[in-house]
């Protein structure tokens, strides 16, 4: 049974999706009410790996943004993802950890788009790369962080592309 951690960090947040044997199994939100970027990233990488369970993940994907020079953002709010990657590895001993930048896994296109390649618009006739049954792990209305982790692990499946 091959398991699988997908993790969208952030500076405060960050979304996981386990799949088992290429299927979505859950998915979860986490914040922090902690503003360092260490302890936010200690904290938050804890939550993830109680997130987990009793799964034994053997492959780990974790999203990590890209800085540009000139561009929004700070770069040392990139600690706090590092620290989310550092506890997930350190604690889950995944035999394969990998990171994957945005761009590499959706591109450069906006967060309906990739909402939409994700769980589709049953009541438009689209369809998404999630089935009926994965769709209903993730409720209602998840966030876009939630879409993003389901979205990273579906392309680390070779479910998705950009």
């Amino acid at each position: 049974m091959e398991t699988m951690l997908a993790v969208d960090p952030g500076k405060f947040h960050a979304a996981g999706a386990v799949f088992v044997d290429g299927r979505l199994k859950r998915s979860g939100l986490f914040e922090t009410p902690l503003r360092d970027p260490a302890t936010a990233g200690l904290d938050l990488g804890s939550s993830l790996a109680r997130f987990v369970g009793g799964y034994e993940i053997e492959s780990l994907v974790v999203e990590y943004p890209i800085v540009y020079p000139r561009g929004p953002g700070d770069p040392n709010d990139l600690l706090a993802l590092a620290y989310v990657a550092g506890v997930l590895v350190g604690v889950l001993k995944p035999l394969s950890p990998r990171l994957v930048t945005p761009n590499r896994w959706k591109g450069n296109v906006p967060k309906k788009v990739i909402r939409l390649r994700v769980l589709g618009d049953r009541a438009a006739g689209v369809e998404g790369r999630l089935s009926k049954d994965e769709v209903e792990i993730l409720g209602d209305d998840p966030s876009h962080h939630i879409v993003d982790a389901v979205g990273i692990g579906l392309w680390a499946l070779g479910r998705l592309r950009k």
